[in-house]
């Protein structure tokens, strides 16, 4: 009887010690907890996407034009219609409400024409004399820029998740970046109209692109459906500092000017936005 009752205490006491094994965190096995470190790691890691309409101003060409021969002076401005713009980010949440990431995309802006004077300056070894001044208007095209910016966004609860369920939470988004955007024009069929000089009517082209430092800044709502989907809506407002164009080519025998450049500009987006956690 004995035997019975010591044989019982240690099946008692080995139950017990295991039990208490199974609940420590410090006893378990590094192997035991390392996926549950890397799910959540991977849970941290994000792909955001956006897409809706871009506004640009009235884009300023520079005042001054170079050519081997001549200069010329301008006052031109660039019209531009409402455009599409559609961004990719990866990125990682830091902390829950804290995120950075790099991004990536498309932003098409139709041309609406073309609009100012033009006056060329002949180059004759002393003070430049004038040669003729023009009148620009019309025209067609777009233009299409490619954006690679690192950005920080901090997110507001104005609700919470219940612990441990998938319920909807609504946050406020904040955050700004810095990078740069690829500036491209594709335009063609500016009317230009000499106003002095014996120059036939002809026709302006620019077709180039260039690099130009930006930074931006965001505001939006983001909805949170899961604890893994969310769409919002977003607003940036981009600034870019001058932007080369290239060349602009006449269709009669003249020198082209080179480095047709847009001046420093405020770029502005209202897109719809979705995000996914691994």
């Amino acid at each position: 009887m004995q035997a019975r009752t010591l044989v019982a205490a240690s099946m008692t006491g080995v139950l017990a010690a295991a039990q208490a094994a199974a609940q420590a965190p410090a006893g378990a096995p590094e192997q035991a907890i390392a996926p549950a470190t890397a799910q959540e790691f991977s849970n941290r890691v994000y792909i955001g996407t956006s897409l809706g309409a871009a506004f640009l101003p009235k884009l300023k060409i520079s005042d001054e034009f170079e050519t081997e021969a001549a200069y010329g002076l301008s006052d031109v401005g660039l019209d531009t219609d409402i455009g599409a713009a559609f961004t990719i980010a990866l990125g990682i949440h830091a902390t829950e409400n804290f995120s950075l990431e790099v991004q990536t995309g498309l932003t098409w802006v139709g041309f609406g024409g073309a609009s100012g004077e033009l006056s060329f300056l002949q180059r004759t070894g002393g003070p430049p004399t004038p040669s003729f001044d023009a009148t620009l208007s019309g025209g067609s095209g777009s233009f299409l820029q490619v954006p690679v910016m690192a950005n920080a966004t901090w997110r507001i609860p104005l609700t919470k998740r219940a612990p441990g369920t998938d319920d909807t939470s609504i946050g406020l988004i904040l955050g700004g970046g810095f990078g740069a955007i690829n500036t491209g024009a594709d335009i063609s069929d500016i009317s230009v109209a000499p106003t002095t000089g014996a120059v036939p009517d002809y026709t302006m082209s620019i077709n180039g692109n260039g690099w130009s430092w930006a930074a931006q800044a965001r505001v939006g709502l983001d909805i949170a459906l899961s604890s893994r989907v969310s769409l919002g809506l977003e607003y940036r407002l981009i600034g870019l500092n001058e932007a080369d164009l290239g060349s602009a080519d006449f269709s009669e025998d003249l020198d082209r000017f080179s480095d047709i450049t847009i001046e420093t500009f405020i770029e502005q987006t209202i897109s719809a936005t979705l995000e996914f956690r691994f």
